[in-house]
């Protein structure tokens, strides 16, 4: 009866501690990145200082901007 407890607790405690192994690492890393696009000027670019849109190479996303999407 000891050695079937004993066995029971030792296949319980391997299960649990292989499904507390994550794999969200390895999930982001699978993500494919989405490929920017080259900036097109629009009428809110003026002398000389572009206005770039989200999704545009070299856009770094303020707090509007994410509060947009």
């Amino acid at each position: 009866m000891k050695k079937l407890i004993l066995a029971f607790a030792m296949i319980l405690s391997i299960s649990i501690s292989l499904s507390a192994q994550s794999t969200s690492k390895d999930a982001k890393n699978d993500k494919p990145k989405t490929e920017l696009k080259a900036h097109v000027c629009t009428d809110a670019c003026k002398n000389g200082k572009h206005v770039l849109a989200h999704g545009e190479k070299g856009h770094v996303c303020t707090k509007e901007c994410k509060m947009k999407m």
